[in-house]
């Protein structure tokens, strides 16, 4: 069963306080809280810190429903891109005591499930690792996203992935080791919630601190809570005219008055 992707025009996205040319994209973005609709733009980030010879290779990217029976490949073992309208190749920063690597993804779902798992292999090597060849690069292939240097409104969003590589490299007899992050991200369709889909893209942050908004799990508590309420209130009104009848029937004249007799 594969994924399927929508177009969106409004998103839900966080305000990013500083240059307007980095709003919505790159590492520097907030992370994800909350709800991601279909066709936000998301910013997978794998951060390295320690030595400098080091460096990292976002490989295997696979996105899943948690299941091993629904699974989409994003990246070959080289870390090139296989479905570029979905994800689109590694680029990489260098910074003093720690290098990065990011990816942009449009938010997609498996039909019937809100979890979208990203599972990638990161290899950590001494020296340079092997990259996806400039030819074979390509980036995320997705209307209305604008490019790097452009402002965009849709997906300040992020999926940070971290690990820290804290090692002397004379003391690793190791060229290259590896291992396997994995994320979650809650994605919705208009048809899960219209109204959250469907709301105005001002510079919201849905399910973050000091949000109208509230988890699934927040909603339903209150849906009940809501129909408790109702059912008590109505019992209480329905033993209120119980006590009421029954006591017409066993005091009549009492109940109805000296001028109201039957």
């Amino acid at each position: 069963m594969s994924p399927f992707l929508k177009e969106l025009s409004s998103v839900c996205v966080r305000k990013l306080k500083g240059s307007k040319k980095n709003t919505g994209r790159g590492p520097r973005a907030p992370a994800v809280q909350g709800l991601v609709r279909i066709g936000d733009l998301l910013t997978a980030v794998v951060t390295v810190v320690g030595d400098a010879d080091f460096d990292l290779l976002v490989r295997n990217c696979v996105a899943t429903d948690g299941t091993p029976n629904n699974r989409v490949i994003l990246s070959d073992n080289r870390g090139c891109a296989t479905k570029p309208k979905l994800m689109g190749g590694w680029l990489k920063q260098r910074n003093p005591g720690n290098v990065l690597a990011y990816s942009y993804l449009s938010a997609f779902k498996f039909p019937d499930l809100m979890d979208l798992f990203l599972e990638c292999t990161v290899s950590l090597c001494k020296g340079a690792c092997e990259e996806c060849p400039k030819e074979e690069y390509h980036e995320l292939h997705v209307q209305n996203h604008g490019s790097d240097d452009q402002t965009t409104g849709s997906g300040n969003i992020d999926v940070r992935l971290s690990t820290r590589a804290k090692r002397s490299v004379e003391n690793s007899t190791i060229p290259e080791e590896s291992l396997r992050l994995r994320r979650v991200v809650h994605v919705v369709s208009p048809d899960d919630f219209p109204e959250f889909v469907s709301a105005p893209s001002s510079n919201t942050v849905y399910g973050g601190p000091g949000s109208d908004c509230f988890s699934l799990i927040t909603l339903m508590a209150a849906v009940f809570i809501a129909l408790l309420l109702v059912l008590t209130a109505a019992v209480v009104i329905n033993i209120f005219r119980r006590s009421s009848a029954n006591r017409a029937m066993e005091n009549p004249m009492k109940f109805y008055g000296s001028g109201h007799r039957p």
